[in-house]
Order: structure tokens, then sequence, then C-alpha cells
């Protein structure tokens, strides 16, 4: 007979550790738009909206996300899947550009930053 124990998610554990901890605990998805959205969080979809909530798991047990916890995913705007986006998602998250900063590239092409690093190394 073939069996498939249920394990708790990496999630799940990450609420257990936050509900410990005091300050902000950040779990960082890099890619969120390449994941299938639905598959990667679940039940959790609907806490992501309704923190103050408990959601029953498939499994057994309860969720429920820590005020403590805050999630930041990554895209890439050039790439095409972000249209794709679910509008669920959408309104879950706020949407913030984060742009170059010239400056530290072209020092870092002058190599300013690396006798920076040689020095804070000795």
């Amino acid at each position: 007979m073939l069996d498939y124990p249920l394990q708790e998610g990496r999630f799940l554990e990450f609420c257990q550790r936050a509900r410990r901890k005091q300050g902000e605990c950040v779990l960082i998805i890099d890619e969120i738009n390449r994941a299938n959205l639905s598959r990667v969080f679940g039940e959790l979809m609907y806490l992501l909206e309704y923190r103050d909530q408990e959601v029953p798991l498939a499994g057994g047990g309860i969720l429920s996300i820590p005020n403590n916890v805050r999630i930041i995913g990554t895209m890439n705007t050039a790439d095409r899947s972000i249209a794709l986006m679910d509008h669920a998602l959408r309104r879950r998250f706020a949407f913030l550009p984060l742009r170059p900063n010239y400056e530290i590239l072209r020092r870092v092409r002058e190599g300013i930053y690396c006798r920076m690093a040689l020095l804070i190394m000795n």
C-alpha cells in the first residue's frame, strides 16, 4: 500500500517560530510570479487578506499568521508572466518598484567598493 504521510510545511513552521520571537520576521520569496501561486499558497491566500482569522488546514490543525510576519515577493518586471498574475494576489500585496542605484554600480566598476572590502577584511 502506497502511503504519503502529511508533513508540516515550511510556512507553518515559519509562523510557529515567529510566534516565539519579538520583532518582525520576514519571509522572502524570490521571483514569486514564476510559481503556481494557488499551489504555493493554498489556504494561505485567504489569510493574506484576513490576517486576524484562522483557517482549518486540510491535513488537520489550524493556520494563522502572526502579526509580526511580513512576506516579500520579488519579481522581474521584464518577465511576461507578471501580466498573468492572479488579481487575488494583486489585492494582497503592495507593488513597490525598486530601481538600480547607478552611483553604486559606477563605484563597483571603478573598484572603490573592492578596495573598501579589502581594508575591512585586513
